[in-house]
């Protein structure tokens, strides 16, 4: 595992360190190297791991619009518990109301877009007149409609949406 950035305090000027550089876009990796050794000072860089990646987005906060579409009449709550994959992350209880704006972490945005729907089971014949039964449609039931982010909301092309009556 890669040491965290380390910085050594430096024995010549910053500024002379930076007049001793010049552009680094058509040099070879070699000579910039030897720059770096020869400014005397060291710097280790962290890189995180695709674990410490993913953690970081599903912890982040996002902004959007519950929307409850299976009940109808605005203010109608969902209960849920949350838990995520993260040993540090405690289990959370969530009520949203339809029609608020809240501000969740990206995972149970996510959840609740990924979870929000069941699907309407359609028969089809093969060519030798057999019925098979198979996903037609899924109806949603809730959804998280982000305010701020993008990749959240990205539905199947064969969801139905529920409107209030």
């Amino acid at each position: 595992m890669p040491s965290p950035i380390s910085l050594k305090p430096r024995k010549e000027p910053m500024s002379e360190i930076i007049n001793q550089s010049e552009s680094v876009e058509n040099k070879p990796l070699e000579d910039i190297e030897n720059k770096l050794s020869k400014s005397k000072s060291k710097v280790t860089i962290k890189t995180k791991t695709p674990f410490e990646l993913k953690k970081e987005k599903d912890l982040s906060i996002v902004r959007g619009r519950f929307e409850f579409t299976e009940i109808s009449g605005k203010g109608a709550p969902l209960e849920f518990s949350y838990g995520s994959i993260y040993q540090d992350v405690a289990i959370k209880k969530y009520v949203l109301v339809d029609s608020e704006t809240y501000e969740l972490p990206y995972m149970v945005a996510k959840h609740l877009n990924e979870s929000g729907k069941y699907p309407v089971n359609q028969y089809m014949q093969d060519e030798r007149g057999k019925s098979h039964m198979k996903v037609g449609s899924y109806v949603r039931r809730y959804n998280f409609v982000p305010l701020d982010f993008s990749d959240v909301g990205q539905f199947d092309s064969h969801i139905i949406s529920v409107t209030k009556v």
